[in-house]
């Protein structure tokens, strides 16, 4: 594991670091109840998966159908039954990104032995509901994405 002040930390580690830094500051000196929710899906073949099912088994993805995208009345896409896991710190958002890399497929082409071959997401969801008005929600989110291919030279 990498030392928090270390400075080998790389983009993701930062980014929820500071995420979690501020949320914290939020809470404490404006009295905001801040929920943090992550969630991660891998498109491959154009199918959908889930990389925090801990259910399915990375090698059985391949056999599985994946998930259904949706277009919802709000004018957002969402994926049917994709596990969104509850985080109060950045270890436990930072563990849940390791465990979704984990499972990603991946497969060896000429330029990398490992190439992911696919788009994978990770999403950090930020719900932040003011305390004098509960109907007053405001919803953010950080969305990691690596492309298919973008490891090419």
């Amino acid at each position: 594991m990498i030392e928090a002040n270390s400075a080998n930390r790389g983009i993701a580690q930062r980014s929820f670091e500071k995420l979690v830094e501020k949320i914290n500051y939020s809470k404490e000196k404006e009295g905001k109840h801040v929920s943090i929710f992550c969630s991660f899906l891998q498109i491959y073949n154009e199918r959908v998966f889930d990389l925090l099912n801990m259910t399915s088994k990375k090698g059985n993805l391949m056999n599985e159908k994946g998930l259904r995208v949706r277009y919802t009345k709000k004018e957002q896409f969402s994926v049917e039954n994709l596990y969104v896991f509850e985080c109060r710190t950045a270890e436990e958002i930072l563990h849940l990104f390791h465990a979704g890399i984990k499972n990603k497929i991946v497969a060896s082409h000429n330029l990398n032995h490992a190439s992911s071959r696919s788009h994978a997401i990770f999403s950090v969801t930020v719900e932040t509901v003011d305390p004098n008005n509960h109907d007053n929600v405001i919803t953010s989110k950080l969305q990691l994405v690596d492309l298919a291919g973008s490891e090419k030279i």
